[in-house]
C-alpha cells in the first residue's frame, strides 16, 4: 500500500470514528467533524454541513464551536452590509 492510500483509509477511519461519538452528542467530535466538512479535510466541503455541527458543538458549550459560529455571523453581517 502506498502512502497516500494509507492516509486516504486514515482519514476515512477518523471521519467514521467523529461521525459516530458526534452522532452521540460528543461536542468535541462535532467541532471537529465542523472543521472538516469547513475546511473539505477528507470530505466533500460543505458549509452547511459543517454550520450544523458547529452549531450542535456550540449548543453543548463548546467556546471553539461558539467563536467559529460568531465570526461567520460577523463577516456575513458585513458582506450584507456592504451589499444592502
Amino acid at each position: 500500500m502506498d502512502d497516500m492510500m494509507f492516509f486516504k483509509n486514515k482519514v476515512k477511519r477518523r471521519i467514521a470514528l467523529l461521525t459516530k461519538y458526534a452522532n452521540k452528542g460528543n461536542a468535541k467530535a462535532q467541532f471537529n467533524l465542523g472543521v472538516m466538512y469547513f475546511m473539505g479535510a477528507g470530505v466533500e466541503q460543505n458549509y452547511g454541513v459543517a454550520i450544523r455541527w458547529f452549531k450542535l458543538s456550540a449548543n453543548q458549550g463548546n467556546a471553539d464551536a461558539k467563536f467559529i459560529l460568531g465570526e461567520m455571523t460577523s463577516i456575513c453581517n458585513s458582506y450584507l452590509g456592504e451589499i444592502f
